[in-house]
């Protein structure tokens, strides 16, 4: 229980702010307070809204991330105790009942507007690959491997049922070239110094960045010139980095109360 709740008080603050935000910005934007708009944010302070049909990716789509973490914190001391019991096996079988229930019943969830991928059924396959690897830390992964999770992630784009194990295939490929580069990064100084940094704030970035593209949508779309387009997305960057670092700066403070 002090697990989960010291993971909330982590994540909630953020979530908190944005909510608060996009309260002011949305209606300031429109020039009007859209009931429904208000009604689906104040449901994401439930960090239980991608149960409820349409709502995973309401308002802006990111935000089902934190739906799914407070889920998955919820999972992983049963997961733990598991591992505990029975060993890092219980991990194949987590992910194996996981992705046949993803497989079977994710459109009948689907046509609910409730997919199963933005809850922890669809996503423990890859959760129980971070435990598996964070238990045993590995320097390289067998190039047949990497071949397999390539061809898989190939073959997952035009075949439906192989489509559900691109995205553990994208993960095991990803991990394999950033075991890769690391050393090269390592040494390039700012370039990994900047990586670090991006990491610092990672969960910032990912909460803001959809809250601060609208009105860069809206300019795009209204001039659909490309130079300017390009101008306006170097922008955005920017402009998601400075809000995410001010979010970071005030949820610090707000952490320190709490």
């Amino acid at each position: 229980f002090e697990f989960l709740v010291g993971k909330i008080k982590k994540l909630y603050p953020t979530l908190l702010i944005i909510v608060l935000v996009l309260l002011v910005i949305i209606p300031l934007w429109q020039k009007m307070v859209d009931p429904e708009i208000v009604r689906s944010l104040l449901l994401k302070l439930t960090l239980f809204f991608n149960f409820i049909p349409g709502e995973a990716l309401a308002v802006t789509g990111p935000f089902w991330f934190f739906s799914l973490i407070f889920q998955l914190y919820i999972i992983f001391p049963v997961l733990f105790y598991l591992m505990e019991r029975y060993g890092q096996k219980i991990l194949y079988w987590v992910s194996g009942v996981c992705l046949a229930i993803t497989i079977l019943f994710n459109d009948y969830f689907v046509a609910k507007d409730v997919s199963l991928l933005v809850l922890f059924v669809g996503q423990l396959p890859i959760f129980c690959m971070g435990i598996y690897f964070a238990s045993r830390p590995v320097n390289r992964l067998p190039f047949a491997l990497i071949l397999t999770a390539i061809f898989i992630f190939a073959i997952g784009n035009v075949n439906r049922f192989i489509w559900h194990f691109s995205f553990l295939a994208f993960t095991l490929f990803m991990l394999s070239f950033l075991i890769s580069i690391f050393p090269i990064l390592k040494r390039s100084g700012k370039i990994y110094s900047f990586l670090l940094f991006s990491g610092s704030i990672s969960l910032y970035l990912f909460a803001v960045h959809g809250v601060t593209r609208i009105p860069f949508e809206y300019l795009s779309e209204k001039y659909d010139n490309s130079f300017i387009t390009t101008i306006l997305s170097f922008i955005y960057l920017g402009g998601v980095y400075l809000l995410a670092s001010f979010v970071r700066a005030f949820d610090q403070k707000v952490q320190k109360v709490i």
